[in-house]
């Protein structure tokens, strides 16, 4: 009887992490793609002991579009993050990269980013003011690799991150060429200080079943196992470096940009119970993620729009009356979303005059398909002209469609959750956007 916590997901990676170091959930084994994660573990008190460094071989790398990789040869050599971010300063490429916080993609290359600043000390002034000056003119850091796959389909970018694994199963990139870069991700595999003996004795024997030659060539079919020549390009960070790499990366992505954004909570009846509790349950616990640097202001909606919260800056007033708003809401009556997403948005635009060089977002949290007021067809070109992203989290219903192409308009993230792990989905839509 064993208890894991294998990762592929990449939107779970931090997730498990504060999991386990908050012990709300304690594995018998843990597999992440690459060891930063069981560094961070070690550095947060949980005491890991790698069983294995390798249970399916793997790499992360750059992207770059054929139609550009020449030319970046010619001027800058080699494919390296240092070369990449020098082009992507120069306008030569459009670069984009995942969020450090849910993608061991995101993180290793984020490191490395930091190391091409300074390779003496990545988490020094030097590196950090250098990623805030890239941060203000680089492309939003994508919640997930798909929001990258869309805006690479669309033409918004000609260079990005991804898993050799999933560029080899994704056909549509066959017009990019892949470098690796960082560090490897290989699977090792972890166990805990409260694994007990036959609890690890079981891990181990998982670990030779993942390495026996059948289950090493159905991984290689699968698109692992390339790339075995490659040296991994360490940087020498600690756990606790890689952790307070994340922390420098929160407070610079914006390339010091306030953030504008609107909350757009569904409170029609179906939400009755459970669900509307959930709702403000998650919103309020995430709120203590956002800064007062920010600006937030908060949306109601059943059969019509409340504004219950005007958008204001995040201090510690604001910060009480949305607290105070999040709880009155009361459940009842029909779904009119996308007149809601509107309202949001014309607040959005109205208030961006009194903050011109912010970061416009807009958050919605719903359980069900619109039945009232204006359809998705009705608002996709104002929604498109305006360029404001939308960020939809669904609870608990499957029939996502609408959302994704809403979410898609702009290259936002559409997120399924139940009402356990939606405090976290937030947590980490807020710390991509946030």
């Amino acid at each position: 009887d064993l208890h894991s916590f294998p990762t592929r997901r990449s939107s779970d990676l931090e997730i498990v992490v504060t999991y386990i170091t908050a012990g709300g959930y304690q594995p018998d084994m843990y597999i992440p793609s690459n060891a930063a994660w069981g560094m961070m573990l070690d550095a947060s008190g949980c005491k890991t002991e790698m069983i294995a460094d390798r249970i399916a071989g793997n790499t992360a790398g750059i992207l770059i579009k054929k139609d550009v990789y020449d030319t970046f040869k010619e001027k800058y050599g080699d494919v390296n993050v240092g070369n990449v971010l020098a082009a992507a300063n120069a306008g030569d490429i459009t670069f984009a990269y995942t969020n450090p916080y849910t993608s061991s993609t995101g993180l290793n290359v984020l490191c490395a980013m930091l190391a091409s600043f300074d390779a003496n000390d990545p988490l020094s002034d030097t590196a950090t003011n250098a990623l805030m000056e890239y941060q203000k003119k680089s492309p939003p850091v994508a919640y997930t690799t798909a929001v990258l796959r869309n805006q690479a389909a669309k033409g918004i970018i000609n260079a990005m991150v991804m898993e050799r694994q999933a560029y080899s199963n994704t056909p549509e990139l066959k017009n990019y060429i892949y470098t690796p870069v960082g560090i490897r991700h290989d699977h090792p595999v972890y166990t805990f200080e409260w694994t007990t003996d036959q609890e690890k004795a079981a891990a181990n024997m998982f670990v030779e079943f993942c390495k026996n030659p059948d289950m090493q060539k159905l991984a290689t079919d699968k698109g692992f196992n390339q790339d075995d020549d490659y040296a991994a390009q360490d940087t020498g960070m600690s756990g606790a470096d890689y952790i307070a790499a994340q922390k420098v990366w929160k407070k610079n992505k914006n390339g010091g940009k306030p953030i504008v954004a609107v909350f757009v909570a569904d409170v029609s009846g179906s939400m009755d119970g459970e669900p509307i509790n959930s709702l403000k349950q998650s919103l309020i616990s995430s709120s203590s993620y956002i800064s007062s640097d920010h600006h937030v202001g908060l949306v109601s909606y059943s059969d019509g729009v409340s504004v219950n919260l005007p958008i204001a800056q995040f201090d510690s007033t604001q910060r009480a009356y949305f607290s105070g708003e999040v709880k009155n809401l009361t459940a009842g009556g029909g779904t009119a979303t996308y007149d809601a997403v509107l309202t949001g948005m014309q607040m959005l635009e109205d208030y961006k005059e009194q903050v011109p060089d912010a970061k416009l977002m807009l958050f919605v949290l719903t359980d069900g398909d619109q039945n009232v007021g204006y359809s998705l067809e009705r608002i996709t070109d104002v929604v498109g002209g305006l360029k404001i992203p939308v960020y939809s989290i669904a609870y608990n219903y499957n029939n996502v469609d609408d959302l994704e192409k809403l979410s898609g308009i702009n290259e936002a993230a559409q997120i399924k959750a139940n009402s356990d792990d939606v405090v976290n989905q937030l947590r980490n839509l807020f710390n991509v956007n946030l």
